[in-house]
């Protein structure tokens, strides 16, 4: 009956040691799935973060491209401004000042540089002058400036295309030259011998 008893005592040593490596077992494959499932939520994580990134990126843009849009536009109304002025100078029959016209686009003129006084300099002197003619000779200046004011500023918009003067035929997507296909006397049969 000891016998007995031993052999009954090993089988449950046995089955305790199985049921330990089973435990075990499971575990270490829980413990798998669960590194398995931080690894995708880390990557998962960084993938957000990068977009998160790009999309930062692209409201700075936009965020810039806004404002270069509202600057764009002031000194365009400064130069349409200007050019009234010009144009109401070569018109006015006064000889001893300005007309109330001019005064008066002079006036709108002052309001529109306001902020704009480092980027068109010239334009804001416009009405300083003393004279019909003189105010005349610094609008002529004034155009010029906002001409190439308007100019730098559409250079500098990020990603801009311009048609170029050589005539060059352009690529939509990156501003690439594209190279015109030569053809052979295959493509003008239409086919290969």
């Amino acid at each position: 009956m000891v016998k007995m008893w031993r052999l009954v005592g090993r089988s449950g040593n046995m089955r305790s040691d199985l049921l330990a490596e089973v435990v075990a077992a499971v575990a270490a494959v829980a413990a798998a799935i669960g590194l398995g499932y931080a690894r995708s939520s880390a990557h998962a994580a960084r993938d957000a973060l990068a977009a998160a990134r790009r999309t930062m990126e692209v409201v700075e843009m936009s965020r810039q491209g806004a404002e270069r849009a509202r600057v764009r536009h002031r000194v365009e109304r400064v130069g349409e401004l200007v050019q009234e002025i010009l144009i109401s100078l070569s018109f006015d029959s006064r000889v001893d000042g300005l007309s109330p016209g001019t005064q008066g686009r002079c006036n709108a003129l002052s309001q529109a540089v306001v902020g704009l006084k480092d980027l068109l300099p010239r334009s804001a002197d416009v009405c300083l002058a003393s004279s019909p003619i003189e105010m005349q000779e610094r609008a002529v200046k004034a155009r010029a400036e906002v001409d190439r004011v308007l100019v730098r500023l559409a250079r500098s918009r990020s990603g801009a295309r311009y048609p170029r003067a050589s005539g060059a035929r352009w690529s939509g997507h990156n501003g690439q030259r594209r190279p015109r296909r030569a053809s052979s006397p295959t493509h003008r049969r239409g086919g290969y011998l």
